[in-house]
């Protein structure tokens, strides 16, 4: 071989390895069990791209189940053992909804004004059920009162793997505490248009329980006020944080307690998902406007 072969056979290997090392950085940033490797530039480009996708495959794969279908989803706070017993408990979440708005059209005293609901059916999924019903509304009210449409879904998770207060140890595993805690962490902090956006999750283990941890970008002002509930009353800032948070569940393996009052799940605050899992802000970027 003379020598500008052997040249060109090194130029197409280090080419190969550029290639490949570029590779390694992108799938094990999106991959790895720490997303920290993410600089602030890559977190804000996160928050800013409106049709970002989650990149785990754990989290997309329980996306495309729930948030593809464009529903606006709460999680209940009781689990279900057949589909009749998670229609109940569905039944009472549109009742809850169907008075909250049936005052509001008695209180705008207009004869256009109407709310109304039908029921679109249940989805068996492994460790869910999935319920959805078909909302319409027209309430006058100082904003005009616009015809609102939309699907509104209930997910009853299934008692054979969490009840009330805790998983049951009976069908504990790492990937049902992985499914599961994906489905919340869907429920709570996935937002495609905007604040938080999901970005990794996985699950570690010793002797004694399970760790569910995900990361996710989310931005706020800079200057709030807020009201006694903690919700934003009025922005006075155009300046913004950027942020990566983490929020983490533990199981233990032996009586299936973790590290939250489970038993809250589901619970409604002015008729909206609540959820508990805590947040713990990992890396803060202050100073640059939202674009």
């Amino acid at each position: 071989m003379n020598k500008k072969k052997i040249l060109i056979v090194l130029l197409l290997v280090i080419i190969a390895l550029v290639v490949l090392f570029i590779g390694v950085k992108n799938y094990l940033k999106y991959n790895n069990d720490d997303p920290l490797s993410l600089s602030e530039a890559e977190i804000k480009r996160i928050i800013d791209n409106s049709y970002y996708k989650i990149q785990d495959k754990s989290l997309a794969n329980e996306y495309k189940k729930i948030k593809d279908l464009e529903y606006k989803v709460s999680l209940a706070s009781s689990s279900a053992s057949s589909t009749k017993e998670a229609k109940n408990i569905f039944d009472n979440f549109v009742e809850e909804r169907a008075n909250y708005y049936n005052e509001k059209v008695e209180k705008a005293n207009d004869s256009t004004s109407y709310f109304r609901s039908k029921y679109l059916g249940c989805v068996e999924e492994e460790y869910y059920y999935l319920l959805t019903t078909q909302v319409e509304y027209k309430i006058k009210d100082s904003y005009g009162g616009a015809e609102q449409k939309y699907k509104y879904a209930v997910i009853v998770l299934k008692d054979k793997y969490l009840n009330e207060t805790r998983f049951n140890t009976a069908n504990l595993s790492k990937k049902v505490v992985e499914s599961i805690g994906d489905v919340m962490a869907l429920v709570g902090y996935n937002d495609l248009e905007g604040g938080q956006k999901l970005i990794k999750s996985y699950v570690s283990e010793n002797a004694d329980e399970y760790t569910y941890t995900a990361y996710y970008a989310s931005y706020e002002p800079e200057g709030r006020n807020e009201d006694d509930k903690g919700r934003v009353a009025i922005t006075i800032s155009t300046q913004y944080t950027y942020y990566l948070k983490k929020i983490t569940l533990k199981v233990d393996k032996n009586n299936g307690t973790t590290n939250l009052d489970i038993s809250k799940f589901g619970e409604h605050e002015d008729k909206d998902s609540y959820y508990v899992m805590d947040n713990e802000i990992v890396n803060a970027y202050r100073g640059e406007t939202y674009a």
